[in-house]
C-alpha cells in the first residue's frame, strides 16, 4: 500500500486524511464507504484487486454482497467522470476484482488548504469550525490536542450565547483520541437517570430526534431508529451495542424529566477502543429540550471532526415545532407507532393528533399519522377505503408545511404505491426520499417495493440490499431482500436469506411467509405447509396467515384442507373480524378455481386492496396470467409496460 495519502490525478484530488475529493478546487461529494473504497484503489494503484481484497479492506466486520462493491464503483466512476464501464481511471478486470490505471501527477504530495466555512449561518445557530492540522511550526500531536478542547470550548459559548436562554453545566471536556476515520454512529435510546422514574417514551424520542438531526449530514452513517431501538436495557453496554450494531462511534445518554424540568447526560464513546471522545450535561427548564438537541448534535459534529457546511449547520439546529407538550405528544405516538401493533398504532393515531391540536404546523405529527394510517390498512386492520385517503391527507398535509421531509416522501409514496395506482408519481415521491436522505433504510425498503411491483426485479434487489446494508440487524431490511428475491424468481436466494432471518428472530411472520412461498414455487409443499402454519400460529391466526395457508394447502392438492381455510375466513368475519378479499382469492388460486379466484379479485379492485399492485410481478398469479381477465384487471390497475413484461 503506498504511503501518502494525497493523489492528483487529470483535474481531481484526493486528499485521503481530510477525506476530501476536489475536482478544480470544488468539493466532490462520495459517501464514506465509496471514498474508502477509491482510497484503496489509489493506494494499490496499477495493481489488480480481487473483490474479496476490496471488500475485506472497506468493509471488515461487514456482510455485504458482491452487488454492492458493483454500485459503489459506479458511484465512484460517476464521480470521477469515467462513464459507467470506466476506461480513464478504474478498469475493471472480469470476474476477479478492480484495478486503478489512472496516471498520477509526479508532483510530491502535499497537503490541501482546510476547507472554507460559509461566512453567513442562520441566527442563533452554533457555527462548527472542525479544524484539520495545516502546515504550520506547531508538531501534529500538540495541535490536535490543542484544538479540539478549543474548538468545543468555543462552540460551547456560542451555543450557549446563541441560545439565550438555555442554561448548561459542561463536564471537563475530555482528552478525546484522533476521531479520523470515523464514519458511522449509532444514537442509543436513552436511559432513565433514576430507573423508578422511567419514561420509555422520552428516552426513544430523544435518540429519533437526534438521529434525524445526524442524519442529516452526508459525511456520516447514522444507524435508524429501527436499528438501535431494542437496546432499551438499563444496563445497555453501549461499546457492546456499537459492535453489534457494526458503528465506529456509539452516542449514550440519560435523560429525566421531573415536573418542569429537563436533566440530560450523554457521551460519544469511539467503538474500537471504549474510549470517551466527549461529554456533557444539561439541567434546565422542560422547554429547553430542544436546545439540549441543538447543542447535542452540533458537538457530536465537533468531536467526530466533520466540517459543515452552512446548510449542514442549518439542519441540526432546525426544529420542527417549539411546543414542548406538542413534541412530548410526538415522541409517544412514534412510540407506540415502532410497537407495530393494531393497538399501538391506534394509540400513536391519538397521540399525533394531539401533538397537532396543540401545533397546526408540526409537519413531523402529519408525518407520523400518514404512517399510522397506512400500516393499519395495509396490515389488514381496517379497510383501505377508510385508511389510506386519511392517510394520503396527511402526508400531503406534512409535505405543505415542509417538504424537505424524507419520512413524509416515503410515506406518500408507499400510500400512492399501495393504494391509489399513480404509479409514476409514486415513484417521484420515492426518489425524492432518497435524494433528501440517502441513508434512510426505509425509503430504500419502499422504493425496493415499488420497483418490485414494476417487475424491475434487478433494481429492486439492488435497493433492498442497500436497506440492508444501512440497517444489517432491521427484520424489515433483511425480509425486503427476500422479498425481491421472491418476486424475482430467485427462490433459492429468497430461501437462503429468510432463513438468514429468522436467525435473528425465529418468529418473524414476513420471513415464514417468503420462505413459504419459495418452498411452493420449488414444489417442496410439506415444507412450505410447515412454514406457512408457522406463520399463522405467530400473527395468532390472523386473516392473511389463513388464507396463506388456505394457498398452500391448494397448491399441494390438499382441497379440503384448502376449503375448510374458506369456512374458518367466513368464521372470523362473522365475528366482526375485517377480512380482505384478497384471503380468499390465495384459496382460490391454490384450489385452481379461476372464475371464483376473478369474482374475489373484483371484489379486491373495488376496495383497493394493496395486494394487487403485485399481480404483475408475484409469481402467486402465474396460473392466472394467460387469462384476459387478468389482462384487463392490470390496464385498469394502470400498471406500466415494464411491469407487464
Amino acid at each position: 500500500m503506498g504511503q501518502f495519502s494525497v493523489f492528483r490525478f487529470g483535474d481531481l484530488v484526493l486528499d485521503g486524511s481530510q477525506r476530501r475529493l476536489l475536482r478544480s478546487g470544488e468539493d466532490v461529494y462520495l459517501p464514506p464507504k465509496t471514498f474508502e473504497l477509491l482510497l484503496h484503489l489509489l493506494q494499490n494503484r496499477g495493481r489488480v484487486l480481487t473483490k474479496d481484497e476490496l471488500l475485506e479492506a472497506v468493509w471488515p466486520d461487514v456482510n455485504v454482497v458482491e452487488n454492492t462493491l458493483a454500485q459503489r464503483i459506479r458511484e465512484i466512476r460517476e464521480a470521477l467522470g469515467d462513464g459507467a464501464h470506466g476506461g480513464r481511471f478504474i478498469k475493471t478486470v472480469p470476474k476477479v476484482g478492480y484495478q486503478f490505471i489512472g496516471e498520477l501527477d509526479d508532483e510530491p504530495p502535499g497537503v490541501m488548504a482546510p476547507p472554507a466555512i460559509a461566512s453567513r449561518e442562520p441566527a442563533g445557530t452554533v457555527p462548527i469550525t472542525a479544524r484539520r492540522d495545516v502546515e504550520t511550526n506547531v508538531p501534529a500531536n500538540r495541535r490536535l490536542k490543542l484544538q479540539l478542547p478549543v474548538a468545543i470550548a468555543c462552540v460551547m459559548l456560542v451555543g450557549l450565547v446563541g441560545a439565550g436562554y438555555f442554561v448548561a453545566t459542561a463536564r471537563p471536556a475530555q482528552p478525546p483520541g484522533s476521531p479520523a476515520g470515523v464514519t458511522s454512529i449509532a444514537v442509543l435510546p436513552f436511559k432513565p437517570l433514576v430507573p423508578e422514574g422511567r419514561d420509555a417514551a422520552l428516552e426513544l424520542g430523544m435518540a429519533d430526534s437526534l438521529i434525524m438531526k445526524l442524519g442529516s449530514l452526508r459525511q456520516i452513517t447514522v444507524r435508524p431508529l429501527s436499528a438501535v431501538r431494542r437496546y432499551t436495557d438499563v444496563e445497555q453496554d453501549a461499546v457492546k451495542a456499537g459492535r453489534e450494531l457494526r458503528v465506529e462511534s456509539v452516542l449514550e445518554g440519560h435523560i429525566q424529566r421531573l415536573q418542569d424540568r429537563i436533566r440530560v447526560s450523554v457521551s460519544l464513546r469511539r467503538v474500537r477502543d471504549g474510549q470517551q471522545l466527549w461529554a456533557d450535561r444539561f439541567d434546565e427548564q422542560w422547554t429547553g429540550i430542544f436546545t439540549a438537541q441543538d447543542v447535542v448534535s452540533q458537538r457530536v459534529a465537533v468531536a467526530l471532526a466533520l466540517a459543515l457546511t452552512g446548510e449542514e449547520q442549518r439542519r441540526l439546529t432546525k426544529r420542527y415545532t417549539e411546543n414542548p407538550e406538542a413534541y412530548d405528544a410526538y415522541v409517544r405516538g412514534r412510540y407506540f407507532w415502532n410497537t407495530g401493533t393494531a393497538e399501538g398504532l391506534r394509540k400513536a393515531i391519538e397521540d399525533f393528533q394531539r401533538a397537532i391540536t396543540l401545533d397546526p404546523g408540526y409537519a413531523l405529527a402529519f408525518a407520523g399519522l400518514a404512517d399510522s394510517y397506512n400500516l393499519l390498512g395495509s396490515y389488514g386492520e381496517m379497510p383501505m377505503r377508510g385508511s389510506h385517503p386519511k392517510a394520503r391527507t396527511a402526508a400531503l398535509r406534512a409535505l405543505e408545511l415542509d417538504d424537505q421531509i424524507a419520512e413524509a416522501h416515503t410515506s406518500l409514496g408507499a400510500i400512492i404505491t399501495g393504494y391509489y395506482w399513480e404509479w409514476p408519481e409514486a415513484e417521484k415521491h420515492l426518489r425524492r426520499a432518497l435524494a433528501l436522505n440517502p441513508d434512510y433504510a426505509t425509503g430504500h425498503e419502499w422504493y425496493s417495493e415499488y420497483l418490485s411491483r414494476m417487475a424491475r426485479h434487478e433494481e429492486a434487489i439492488r435497493a433492498a440490499q442497500r436497506a440492508q446494508e444501512i440497517d444489517p440487524v432491521s427484520l424489515r431490511a433483511n425480509s425486503h431482500v427476500a422479498l425481491a428475491f421472491y418476486r424475482a424468481g430467485q427462490y433459492d436466494d429468497a430461501i437462503a436469506q429468510s432463513q438468514n432471518t429468522l436467525e435473528l428472530n425465529p418468529d418473524l411472520f414476513t420471513a415464514h411467509v417468503i420462505f413459504g412461498l419459495s418452498l411452493v414455487q420449488k414444489r417442496m409443499y410439506g415444507e412450505a405447509i410447515a412454514e406457512l402454519q408457522k406463520a399463522r400460529v405467530v400473527t395468532g391466526n390472523s386473516p392473511d396467515s389463513v388464507g396463506l395457508l388456505g394457498y398452500g394447502y391448494g397448491m399441494a392438492g390438499m382441497k379440503g384442507e384448502a376449503r375448510h381455510a374458506l369456512k374458518e375466513l367466513d368464521q372470523l368475519s362473522r365475528h366482526n373480524r375485517y377480512v380482505s378479499p384478497f384471503c380468499k382469492v390465495m384459496v382460490y388460486i391454490g384450489l385452481g378455481e379461476k372464475d371464483r379466484a376473478f369474482e374475489w379479485l373484483e371484489r379486491a379492485y373495488e376496495e383497493r386492496i394493496w395486494h394487487l399492485g403485485v399481480l404483475a410481478a408475484d409469481p402467486m398469479f402465474d396460473p392466472l396470467r394467460s387469462d384476459p381477465r387478468f389482462t384487463d384487471l392490470i390496464r385498469r390497475m394502470n400498471l406500466t409496460p415494464a411491469a407487464q413484461s
